[in-house]
């Protein structure tokens, strides 16, 4: 066969899966575009059992105005960078323009119901196809400023990944909620003075539907009341605060960004700052079997740094007297690592939970001194 071109749908289906590859992936992708549009309350409702007849997101943020909607949900279409040199100094947690343009292409039917303040009390709904079209946009509701996404029965244009979507949707809905707990600590309480999230399942059997909360928090802007919330107080009491302060020196043989920095200015290191909670290895049983509530950030930024949760895991063990004892090997940690955004590379995968950074092998190190120093918690961490 020959070397030929993929025509435009095709591409768009292609890549469109490996943005949305689960149904954590899609409502993670739309509540992360309710952050940076300001909103202050989130409710995301999953529909049918575990979701698997869909999804909503509603969100009191900005809302899109009238002159947006026909780009909406076009791939690439973005707020958040003019060109690819600002992913440096990029802050919000979408920046593609890939989300929306994704969840059309693999669910059955997408609504956005949508309202800017000067429209409110009155919004627009629209109804999109496959590709990101607007197919109408005669309807009009009430609804306060913001923009409710509703997207039913995801994977229905890939039959056999639809199958497998319905199939396995109770054993994943652990790591939704725990994708989601991750929004809750650190970002929900971060972004926008506060935001309050509401996470619900409905399932829908006559008169026997049903309605449950998973996760609810306060809005509070405090990550002590969202851990509080989301775990108990006895939790929070087993955790001390974490606050860390150091700098790393990058030598120019492992770091690009000094190469680039030299041309500019001979004053570096990096400040790293460290902020959040850990289990307090002096309390008997404050640790936990498995490494399920551990939670890493950058910069705000939800992520999965495999060796620094190593480093944490293992200081915690050395320090605890009942570390040996496999019920309390891994602390409950949630920490978010403060970082120069030109350090770091945020556009990796397509989930963006993998981040590089330069000098992460220099971080992980100056973790492991402070181990073998034995500080006590919670200078160490």
């Amino acid at each position: 066969m020959a070397i030929r071109s993929l025509d435009a749908s095709s591409i768009h289906a292609l890549t469109s899966g490996q943005v949305v590859t689960s149904l954590a992936s899609a409502v993670k992708e739309l509540l992360e575009n309710s952050l940076d549009a300001g909103a202050t309350s989130i409710d995301i409702r999953l529909l049918g059992a575990h979701g698997t007849a869909g999804f909503s997101v509603a969100d009191n943020g900005s809302g899109i105005p009238a002159s947006e909607y026909d780009v909406v949900a076009k791939k690439h279409y973005t707020s958040k960078l003019t060109s690819f040199d600002d992913l440096s100094t990029v802050r919000t947690f979408g920046f593609r323009g890939e989300a929306l343009a994704s969840v059309c292409a693999l669910a059955e039917k997408v609504t956005i119901t949508t309202a800017v303040e000067s429209d409110a009390p009155l919004a627009t709904v629209l109804e999109l196809d496959n590709a990101g079209n607007v197919t109408d946009r005669s309807k009009r509701v009430a609804r306060q400023r913001g923009t409710t996404v509703q997207a039913i029965n995801l994977f229905n244009p890939l039959p056999v990944r639809r199958k497998l979507f319905v199939s396995t949707a109770k054993r994943d809905f652990p790591k939704l909620l725990s994708l989601l707990t991750a929004y809750a600590l650190v970002p929900c309480t971060q972004e926008n003075r506060g935001v309050r999230l509401n996470v619900t399942s409905s399932t829908d059997s006559g008169s026997n539907s049903k309605t449950t909360t998973h996760i609810r928090t306060s809005g509070q802007p405090s990550l002590s009341s969202a851990i509080s919330t989301l775990w108990g107080g006895k939790q929070l009491n087993e955790l001390s605060p974490l606050q860390l302060d150091f700098s790393v020196d990058l030598s120019p043989s492992k770091s690009a960004l000094k190469r680039q920095r030299d041309a500019e200015s001979s004053s570096y290191p990096i400040d790293v700052k460290v902020r959040g909670f850990i289990s307090n290895p002096a309390m008997h049983g404050s640790g936990r079997a498995q490494a399920d509530r551990q939670y890493f950030y950058i910069n705000g930024r939800p992520c999965s740094p495999v060796k620094i949760q190593k480093i944490v895991s293992e200081v915690f063990r050395s320090l605890s007297p009942s570390s040996s004892a496999s019920s309390a090997s891994y602390p409950v940690v949630v920490a978010d690592f403060i970082l120069p955004t030109d350090c770091m590379d945020i556009n990796v995968s397509p989930d963006k939970r993998t981040i590089l950074f330069h000098g992460e092998d220099v971080l992980v190190n100056a973790l492991r001194v402070r181990e073998r120093a034995r500080n006590p918690l919670p200078t160490l961490i």
